[in-house]
Order: C-alpha cells, then sequence, then structure tokens
C-alpha cells in the first residue's frame, strides 16, 4: 500500500472515532449532526467481516454496534441519550443489522459484574432500559406480524424491564415509559406478549403443592400510571384483548376509572416525591378522564376537589405540586369552570402563601404572574378568571392576597369585555343577602323574626358597600371606565336617605339599575353613620382626577334637582340657602377656572383648578365647608387682581388648617399643591400659625387632664341628665337640713359624754343603722360612678381617635411645609421655616413625637438641606438681620442638644448642622464679591461660634467633629476662628486627644478654604502667624515622636492627623 494511501486510512480512522466524542456531547445540535456524519460513513463501509455472531456486518458496523452498546452505560455528560439514538438510527437504516444480535450486545454490555460499586450498577441499569428503548424507538417492530424472535426478544425485555421496575423505587417511572413505548411501537400482535409480562405490576403469583394462588399487588404512582396509560393506548390503536384474564386486567379493571379516580388520593400523595418534577401520573390522570368521562368537565372538577381535600394540606412539596396541577387544569377546563377550579382549601392555601417569607411565596406570585400570560389571548377566559378570583375572596382580592393580578387583567379588557364584567359584580351586589351565609354571631339571637329580617338587610347594605369600595379600587386605574358610574351611586349612598313605609322594604331596591336609574329609586336608611363615612372618603377620593370630579359636581347638581321633585326622597344633612348659594358660587368659579386652566396651562392654574375642585366636592359632602367659601372666593379674587396693599393670605391660612385637619386625602393634597407654586409673600408670624400644632401638643393637654382625673372627678352631663339633677338637687337640700340638725345635736353629746375616742367610735357604729333614704343615696352614688366610668371609657376612645387623626394633621402640615420651601417664590420665608422645623425636631418631647411625624420631619429637613439654591443671595442680603439671627438660634440648638442619647444626639446635630450649611451657604454667596462684606460677615460669625468652639473644647462636649466639618464648607466665613482653634492646639492645659481634634478642623478649614480660589479676599493672611504656629507645633510632635511627652501622639490614627495637616498647603 503507498504511503498516501495508508495516510487517508489514518484520517479516517480519525475522524471515525471523534464521532463518538461528539454522540456524548450536552449540545443536542451535535449530537444529531454526529449520527448523521456516522450514518454517513457507515453507508460507505459494506466489506463483510465474515464474524459468526455479526453475519454480513462490515468490521466499522461491529465496532460501531460494540462502542455504542458500552457507551450507552456511561454517565459522561449526555452519553446515554447521544448513544441510544445512534443505535436506533442504525438499527433503523441498516436492515442487515439483526434485533437478535443488538439485543444480546445490550445485555451484555450491562451485565452486572461481581465487585461493581453502586455507582457503576446504577449506570449499568440505565444502560439496559436505554438500550431495550433503542430496540423499540428503531421501529423495526411495529410495521410487520411478529416473528418467533421477536417474541422472544419483546419477553425478555419486557420481563426485564419489570424486574428493574421492582429493583429500585427511583427505576420505576423509567421503567413505565419504556414498557408504554414497546407497547406504542410495538405491532399488536405483540401488545398481549408485553401486557403478560407486566402482570407482576399488578398481581402476585404464589404457588401451593396443589393450587396456584393470585393476589392482587397494591397500586402505586407507577403501575397506576401504566394502568391508564395503557388503557389510553389500547383505545387510541383500537386493540382489543382476547385473554380474558388481560381483559380483566388492563381494560376493565374495577379499580381503575373516571369516577374511581378520585378516591386513590393516597396513590397521588406518594407521587409527589418527586417534587419539584410533576408524577407523569397527574398529566395522565387528566387526560384519561377526558378520553373516558361522559361529563369531563364536572369529573375533572370532582377529581380536583378530592385532591384539594387529601393531598393539598399535608406537606409543602404536595401544596407546591398542586399548584403545578392547577395550571394544567387551567388549561384544560373551559372557563365556565374557574369558579369550581379556585375552591375555597387552594384559595387559603395561596392567600396564606402569598405575603411574607412563607417557603410558597414564590410558587404564588409565580402562579398569579402566569394567570396573566396563560389568559393574554383570550378575553373570555381573563373575564371568567377575574369572576372566579373575586368570587373566591372577595371584591378586595388583590389587597387581601397582596398581588395586582385583578388590576392587571382590568386594563387588558376592552370596553366590551368590561361592559360584562361590570354587569356581573352588580349582579352579585344584587343577590340577596341568605341568613346561612352569615358568620357565628354575625347575627343577633333572641329576636323576632321582623327584626331578623332588618337586622339582616342592615348586614347586606354594609357588605355590598365594602364590595362597592373594593370595585373602585380595582376600578381607579382603568381609564377607558366611565367613573361617573360608581360616582352616581356613592353620592347617592352617602347624601340621599328615602322614607321606607315598613322595615321590610328597607334596601329593597339599592342596586336596580344603578348605571341609569335616578337617585329615587335608592332605599338605604339601614345604612350607618360609620359606613355612610366611608361612602364619602371613596367619593373624595375619586376626585383626585380633575375630570371626574367635574362629573361628580354635575351629577350632584343632577341628584339635588331629584331630591327637590320626590318628596319621598330627601338628604341626609339638612341644606340652608346660603348652602346652596356657596354650591352655586364654587361651581361657577371651579367653570372659570377650567376654562382659564385650559387657555394659559400653568402649574399655578392647574393647582387653583384642582383645589377648587376639591373644596366644591367636599362642600357637597360636609355642608359645613359653606362657611369657608367666601374667605376662600375673597382669597382668589385679590390674587387674581394682584394688589399689594391688602395681604388675605392669613385667612387663607387659616382656613387651610382647618382643611389639612378635616379634609379628605385629595383635598389635603391640593391644598399642599397650592401653596407649592404660591406668589404672595408669607411672613414669620405666619410660619408660627403654621407650626402651632407642633407647640400646642393636645396629646400633652390629655395627659394633664388624666392627671387631674386622678386628684377629682368631674363629669358634664347631658341636658336629659340635668333635669334629673335637679330633682335630686331638691332632696338633697332636704337632707343637709336633717344632717345639719343632727350634727349639732351629736356635738352637744360630744361635749357632755366624757369618753375616749375608742369608747366614742363603737357607739357611733352601734347606732349605724341604714335607713330607705340611705339606701336610695347610695344607690344613685353607684349609678353616678357607673356613669363617670362610661363616660371616661368613651372619652379615652374618643382621645384614641384624635390621637390619629392629630398624627395625620401633622404629617399633612410637614407635606405643606416641604412644599413651601421648596417654592421660589417664598425663599424669604424659607429662613425662619428652616429654624422653626429645627426647634421642633429638637425640641419636642421624642416620646411624645410620633415615630412616623419624626421620620416625616426628619425627612423634610434632609431635602430642604440638599438644595443649595434655596435662598438666592439676594434675599440674604435683604434679609441679612433675619440670616444672622437665624444661624444664631440654630447654633444654641446645636449647643443644648442633651447628651443622654447618643444615637439621637448625632442625628440632630447632623440634621442641624445641614440646616446651617444652607444658610451658610447663601450668607457666602451673597458676600464672596467684596473683601469688606467678608471682613464683617467673619467678625460675626466669629463672635456666633464662641460658645460652640468653647463647648467643643470641654471633655464632654455635645458638639462634635462632623458638626464643624459640616459647617467648614463654607471656609470663607470662618476664617476668623483660626486664632480659637490655634490657642487650643499649641496652648496649655488641654488634653492632647482635643487638640489633635481641633487640628483636624483646622486641617478641614483651610482644605476647603484652598480649593475656593479667593485667598486674596479672604484674609486669611492676617493669620499666618496662628497657622505658622500650629505648623511648628505638628513639626514638632512629628519630629520628636520618641520622646516621653511626645508617645501620646505615635499611634498611626494620630500621627495621621499630624501628617495630613502638614500635607495642606498652609497658607504662611
Amino acid at each position: 500500500m503507498s504511503e498516501i494511501a495508508k495516510q487517508n486510512n489514518k484520517e479516517d480512522a480519525l475522524s471515525f472515532l471523534e464521532i463518538f466524542n461528539e454522540l456524548a456531547a450536552v449540545d443536542s445540535e451535535r449530537r444529531e449532526e454526529a449520527t448523521k456524519q456516522l450514518i454517513a460513513f457507515l453507508r460507505t463501509k459494506k466489506e463483510s467481516a465474515n464474524q459468526p455472531n455479526y453475519p454480513n456486518l462490515s468490521r466499522d458496523m461491529i465496532y460501531t454496534i460494540r462502542r455504542l452498546c458500552r457507551g450507552i452505560c456511561s454517565s459522561r455528560d449526555c452519553a446515554r441519550q447521544g448513544f441510544s439514538v445512534s443505535l436506533a438510527c442504525i438499527i433503523r437504516f441498516f436492515p442487515e443489522v439483526t434485533m437478535e444480535c443488538i439485543c444480546n450486545e445490550v445485555f451484555t454490555a450491562s451485565e452486572i459484574q461481581n465487585g461493581m460499586k453502586n455507582t457503576e450498577k446504577k449506570d449499568q441499569w440505565l444502560g439496559r432500559v436505554f438500550g431495550i428503548l433503542a430496540l423499540y424507538r428503531s421501529t423495526r417492530f411495529l410495521p410487520n406480524k411478529a416473528s418467533a424472535s421477536d417474541i422472544e426478544i419483546t419477553k425478555k425485555c419486557a420481563s426485564e424491564l419489570v424486574r428493574l421496575h421492582h429493583l429500585k423505587s427511583w427505576l420505576c417511572t423509567i421503567c413505565v415509559h419504556a414498557l408504554l413505548t414497546m407497547l406504542q411501537l410495538s405491532h399488536e400482535s405483540l401488545v398481549p406478549v408485553i401486557l403478560e409480562c407486566c402482570t407482576p405490576l399488578f398481581e402476585e403469583v404464589s404457588h401451593n403443592e396443589d393450587e396456584e394462588l393470585v393476589a392482587p399487588v397494591p397500586l402505586s404512582p407507577s403501575s397506576l400510571f401504566f394502568l391508564l396509560q395503557t388503557q389510553l393506548l389500547l383505545h387510541q390503536r383500537g386493540i382489543k384483548l382476547a385473554s380474558p384474564a388481560l381483559h380483566r386486567l388492563f381494560t376493565a379493571n374495577a379499580e381503575v376509572s373516571p369516577a374511581r379516580l378520585a378516591t386513590l388520593m393516597p396513590i397521588y400523595a406518594a407521587s409527589t416525591t418527586v417534587y419539584p418534577k410533576v408524577h407523569p401520573l397527574w398529566t395522565a390522570s387528566i387526560t384519561y378522564i377526558q378520553a373516558f368521562s361522559d361529563s369531563p368537565d364536572v369529573t375533572l372538577v370532582e377529581w380536583w376537589n378530592a385532591v384539594t381535600t387529601v393531598v393539598l394540606p399535608t406537606s409543602v412539596e404536595r401544596k407546591a405540586t398542586c399548584i403545578k396541577v392547577f395550571c394544567l387544569l387551567f388549561k384544560a377546563l373551559p372557563a365556565s369552570c374557574f369558579g369550581s377550579l379556585l375552591n375555597a382549601k387552594f384559595t387559603r392555601m395561596l392567600q396564606a402563601n402569598a405575603g411574607g417569607k412563607k417557603l410558597l411565596h414564590n410558587q404564588t406570585v409565580r402562579l398569579f404572574k402566569w394567570f396573566l400570560e396563560a389568559t393574554k389571548d383570550s378575553a373570555e377566559r381573563r373575564v371568567a378568571l377575574l369572576i372566579a378570583l373575586l368570587g373566591s375572596v372577595g371584591m378586595g382580592f388583590d389587597k387581601t392576597i397582596r398581588v395586582d393580578t385583578c388590576k392587571t387583567l382590568l386594563a387588558s379588557l376592552s370596553p366590551e369585555d368590561m361592559n360584562s364584567f361590570i354587569n356581573h359584580c352588580f349582579g352579585v351586589l344584587l343577590q340577596p343577602l341568605d341568613g346561612r351565609e352569615l358568620e357565628d354571631g354575625e347575627l343577633a339571637e333572641e329576636l323576632s323574626e321582623e327584626e331578623k329580617q332588618f337586622q339582616l338587610q342592615d348586614i347586606a347594605s354594609k357588605r355590598r358597600l365594602a364590595a362597592l369600595e373594593s370595585l373602585y379600587h380595582l376600578f381607579s386605574n382603568y381609564d377607558q371606565l366611565d367613573m361617573l358610574v360608581l360616582a352616581r351611586l356613592l353620592l347617592v349612598l352617602r347624601c340621599v336617605k328615602a322614607e321606607a313605609e315598613k322595615k321590610e322594604k328597607v334596601a329593597a331596591d339599592l342596586m336596580k339599575d344603578s348605571v341609569v336609574a335616578a337617585c329615587r329609586d335608592f332605599c338605604y336608611p339601614a345604612m350607618s353613620e360609620a359606613v355612610q363615612s366611608k361612602a364619602g372618603d371613596m367619593l373624595a377620593a375619586m376626585c383626585a382626577k380633575e375630570e371626574v370630579a367635574r362629573g361628580v359636581l354635575s351629577e350632584f347638581d343632577a341628584m339635588l334637582k331629584e331630591v327637590k321633585k320626590d318628596k319621598k326622597v330627601s338628604l341626609r344633612q339638612t341644606w340652608e340657602k346660603e348652602d346652596e348659594k356657596a354650591h352655586a358660587a364654587l361651581t361657577e368659579k371651579v367653570k372659570a377656572l377650567h376654562v382659564a386652566n385650559e387657555t394659559a396651562k400653568t402649574a399655578k392654574t392647574a393647582a387653583l383648578e384642582k383645589f377648587f375642585v376639591n373644596v366644591a366636592v367636599s362642600q357637597c359632602l360636609k355642608p359645613e365647608y359653606s362657611q369657608f367659601v367666601g374667605d376662600l372666593m375673597e382669597w382668589l379674587d385679590r390674587v387674581e387682581t394682584k394688589k399689594e396693599e391688602e395681604r388675605p393670605l392669613a385667612v387663607f391660612l387659616d382656613v387651610t388648617l382647618i382643611l389639612l385637619r378635616t379634609g379628605s386625602k385629595s383635598m389635603c393634597e391640593a391644598t399642599i399643591e397650592v401653596f407649592g407654586v404660591l406668589d404672595e409673600k408669607m411672613k414669620e408670624e405666619d410660619v408660627k400659625d403654621l407650626l402651632s400644632v407642633f407647640w400646642n401638643d393636645e396629646g400633652v393637654e390629655m395627659e394633664e387632664e388624666e392627671e387631674e382625673d386622678g386628684e377629682e372627678m368631674e363629669v358634664s352631663v347631658s341636658e336629659e341628665e340635668s333635669e334629673e339633677e335637679e330633682k335630686e338637687e331638691e332632696s338633697e337640700e332636704e337632707e343637709e337640713k336633717e344632717e345639719s340638725d343632727k350634727e349639732e345635736k351629736e356635738e352637744k353629746e360630744e361635749k357632755e359624754e366624757d369618753t375616749s375616742d375608742e369608747d366614742m367610735e363603737l357607739e357611733v357604729d352601734k347606732d349605724h343603722i341604714l335607713t330607705d333614704k340611705d339606701l336610695e343615696e347610695m344607690k344613685r352614688e353607684d349609678e353616678g360612678i357607673a356613669r363617670v366610668l362610661r363616660l371616661k371609657k368613651e372619652e379615652e376612645r374618643q382621645r384614641k381617635e384624635d390621637k390619629h387623626e392629630l398624627i395625620a394633621y401633622k404629617n399633612r402640615v410637614l407635606s405643606l411645609v416641604n412644599a413651601l420651601v421648596l417654592n421660589k417664590n417664598q425663599s424669604a420665608v424659607a429662613i425662619p421655616l428652616i429654624v422653626a422645623l429645627a426647634d421642633v425636631n429638637q425640641n419636642t418631647d421624642k416620646e411624645k413625637m410620633d415615630p412616623t411625624v419624626s421620620s416625616h420631619l426628619r425627612a423634610v429637613l434632609q431635602k430642604t438641606s440638599q438644595k443649595k439654591d434655596l435662598l438666592p443671595a439676594a434675599c440674604a442680603t435683604e434679609n441679612h438681620a433675619e440670616l444672622m439671627a437665624a444661624i444664631s438660634r440654630l447654633l444654641e440648638l446645636s449647643c443644648s442638644v442633651s447628651l443622654g442619647d447618643p444615637e439621637r444626639r448625632r442625628a440632630l446635630l447632623k440634621t442641624n448642622a445641614l440646616c446651617l450649611n444652607v444658610l451658610l451657604h447663601a450668607l457666602q454667596q451673597a458676600v464672596v464679591s467684596d473683601a469688606e462684606q467678608i471682613a464683617r460677615s467673619q467678625a460675626e460669625v466669629a463672635e456666633l461660634m464662641v460658645k460652640p468652639l468653647a463647648d467643643f473644647a470641654r471633655k464632654h462636649a455635645r458638639l462634635n467633629n462632623a458638626f464643624f466639618s459640616v459647617l467648614f464648607r463654607t471656609p470663607l466665613l470662618f476664617c476668623g476662628v483660626i486664632p480659637s482653634l490655634q490657642r487650643v492646639i499649641t496652648g496649655e492645659g488641654t488634653g492632647d486627644y482635643k487638640r489633635l481634634e481641633h487640628l483636624q478642623l483646622l486641617t478641614i478649614l483651610l482644605q476647603n478654604l484652598n480649593g475656593m480660589n479667593c485667598k486674596e479676599k479672604s484674609g486669611v493672611a492676617k493669620y499666618a502667624e496662628n497657622v505658622k504656629a500650629v505648623r511648628e507645633w505638628t513639626k514638632d510632635k512629628i519630629d520628636n515622636l520618641q520622646k516621653e511627652e511626645n508617645k501620646v501622639f505615635k499611634p498611626e490614627e494620630r500621627r495621621k492627623v499630624l501628617n495630613r495637616f502638614m500635607k495642606t498647603n498652609v497658607l504662611a
């Protein structure tokens, strides 16, 4: 053979061997390409090797078969999959390869040898299963009727798979899949042979001397899966079993039927051991019921109810499996079954795991996200899912489960689908309430039938309103919905009452055609005041959108006309003529502001429109707001005419504080927005009025009242009780006369009798006999004490409610202050505002201050301190005296911080320093261009810093290094403190640690000063000697660290302080 031929053969051998490496690759495309190359290569090798066990096969084919059969038993990467598929392809495309040859080679290569480890045995067992799969996936057994050799091979393979099934539990599922593959890819003549070999999965045969005993084997998840799939396969292929035994076991098994599956739940529970995978038994069961049940939807729902009853409550793994099974059922069932699918047990499980750090939290959240994906192509299924979700938990599904699934589903609905959903919701609200639906204790006992019906309707009314409130929260972000549908309904619920002739008619027509019905068709006298206030809050919240609010006003006007027409209907709150005039004036003003806003489209006109719209809607619900309308109109007229000689802001501020205290959320937000664009100048007294709530703390007053009540009990009685007291007073006067006569008598007797105190006490006790008058008097005293206790309890409850209202009011005031500070038109009032806020932050007792209020206050101060352009230079120049007074006050506050709470001390000092930095920055910007003004400001600041620096020099100082570091960000103003710092550093009588702290401050000051590039104007040159003295002192410490007196500066951190100063570009 020539050298060239030898080289070609060598290259062919190398490429041939590399194919087998590619067959084990993880990438499926690489394995597929390698299989194609292997088949193409073998087709070129036709020369027979003449081996007895491999007739008519080439040497390369024999090597391939042996290599593939051995490689199936390998655990390397994806060798089993790749080699099994390649072996199946070779059997299929090369008819000369016999099945007996491959079967023998597979069994020989996967044989268990002595001395094998468990992992090696595992590879051999899996290799045998994959080899058997390759035999049948080749489809060589499918087209033709089985021969004797085919039957022999099939019996051998099926029996081996059954043996492996019984051998290890983890082999059960794969062996069952392999058996099903054999059934599916074999000729129907081989099906009875395979099933005959599978009978040990269901029956156990034992032999006696005389007879053969057959005992059933309990079903397992894998055997039940095999049984269901076998019935499906026989049904699909139309195969009928001739053997009665096989027919009884596999076709007419009494244990397995669509209705009987619901009774086999322990088997399903056992299948969850493969979690996080879902056992194929679940999918097979759903397919089986759909194929064989007369009413598959009903049967699947019954089967699911059994799953949630038996499997769901037991373990976390089973709950997670049920979530995945639910997704399978959700795809299989029609939309009409969603309500049954989301049954009470499954919904409670989702609700329990939807929030917090529960083990199933992630799976639950993913399920709700999956809902959106699974229904995106079907509007019908989205609407049905919404109805099912809201029906399972209630109208507040999103709020209860802590998700936004319903809101997102709503946003995806078309107007037509939304209308059908709304009709369903109102239909639910119309349904009468059955007494059986009530919870224990919700309906009072020992009532007449008429009273029970009345109370039942009252509960129904409250439930309907709660459902309406949840509906509003659902619809609030849906742009295509006409919000006036709800607005009209809420106006009726809040403002209208009907005169019902009999109690049985209460709420009879409550939701009748609520979208278009007139107000007189609604009867709602059973609603309590608490529920009415909720309806009012909902309506006010809707008015955050101006277009909806204007619609609400028009609806209210229409309702007023209807009320006037119908004598049976009236407003819950009486409206005087002044209220109607105020309402009319507000409505006209809202229209005018809307036109002005459409024309100008500025932030101010938009804020004014929003504010007056909210005032108008609030006045509809609270007629007492009519008294403010005149003041608001007058303020707006003067603002629009801009008369400088008049200042109506003080009156508007008073009204604002009342609105912040009593108004709705949207009302308060609109008020705050007005102050954010207000261009009318405020004054310091306005600031004091605004923050007066923090100094006149009602919490303190309540505590003082409680202390007084401990000493003497004062009770204010009602008018009804006062009449009874008058009668009692008359009788008491007569009794007092009798008692006074009696006392005089006793005094005389005391003078006559000369006895000891003990004898006198005995005689008094002996003669003390209770009369009927005494008993009546004691009874009245007991009743009075009980009345006092009831009143005190009511007062305590009222105080708690007032406290919550006070906290909310304070937070709203802080939001308004924040808007004022950020308003560029109010820069002058920013100075007293900053000082006042810092004062409140420090001097309000932290135990009396609610945490939410104090955190909000700190946040406002933080935002204020971050705004560098808060005070323009011109404002600082015009208000120089006020600015210096504010700086002095903030320094004074900082020097009086308590040392008792170190954490609070640091927080207060940080906040005060940031506020000071805002004021100092404005001052520095105002004087930076004039050397004379710089010198004057330095002198003023140096004078103000005397006390803070003296405090800092003390051993237990209130101020800290971080405080001065923030102040020195405006170094131009602090050159005057250099001598003071130098005296502490180089002087005597100061601790070394304090010297280093002052040296740090001086370093920071000089570094900041050097970065300003204005040395010629700063006047720092006159302090050159002070800096030089500090430099010499520092150099001496660094050069003589070995000396005894300087060893205190030797630690690394202290040496860093000295070196940092020496590296500073000192102005000498």
